[in-house]
């Protein structure tokens, strides 16, 4: 008697059963074939593994937005997804305030498409005391300063001494850091916030 092709050992003369099969048949004959995308299979209903890109006992197929292949048993997308999706399947939508991409186990703004905006989906607005308006994606805290007289990690404090010695363009007077003058004290008072008075004796100041 013929071996089936598909059979990958001896077959038996008197009924033709063998074992194993090749790749994508079962039965005593290998002469079944088993599901599709199915790499080998003990019955017509259920895989044992899949080809790459699938997943599972009838080897669905892995999301289309995983970047990679799937794991062959939960279909969890394997390492990132695709450009704008997140989630363990890739089945989540990035906010539309992302630069493109979020965390894939968070769906966070890994960027945001305006620097003016912050927080895990870039919708809420930097302080508009932050110099250009741009802030630090995750806190909020101010990237590039503070505008005129204004002190605090947001900016959210106006704190320059009115004694502080005005600066030679329209920029802060004192340390956004930690409210020290720039640029010196008005004449009479002493001190990193010019809040101190100098003692005046006649025509001088100690």
């Amino acid at each position: 008697m013929h071996c089936n092709d598909n059979c990958l050992g001896p077959c038996s003369q008197s009924d033709g059963s063998c074992s194993p099969c090749k790749d994508g048949y079962w039965g005593d004959k290998c002469d079944q074939r088993c599901l599709a995308n199915c790499k080998s299979c003990m019955s017509g209903d259920k895989c044992n593994t899949c080809d790459e890109g699938y997943w599972g006992n009838t080897c669905t197929q892995c999301n289309a937005n995983c970047a990679y292949s799937c794991d062959l048993i939960s279909g969890i997308c394997q390492k990132k997804c695709s450009k704008g999706f997140w989630g363990d399947y890739c089945n989540y939508t990035c906010s539309d305030s992302c630069n493109g991409e979020c965390v894939k186990a968070t769906g966070y703004c890994k960027q945001c498409k305006s620097k003016s905006m912050y927080g895990p989906d870039c919708n809420q607005e930097c302080s508009t005391n932050c110099l250009l308006n741009e802030c630090e994606i995750t806190s909020g805290d101010c990237t590039k300063g503070c505008t005129k007289d204004f002190v605090g990690s947001r900016c959210e404090h106006r704190a320059c001494s009115l004694n502080c010695l005005p600066a030679i363009k329209n920029e802060t007077v004192c340390s956004h850091v930690d409210g020290k003058c720039l640029y010196g004290c008005r004449e009479g008072f002493i001190g990193d916030l010019c809040d101190d008075r100098r003692r005046h004796h006649g025509n001088y100041y100690e």
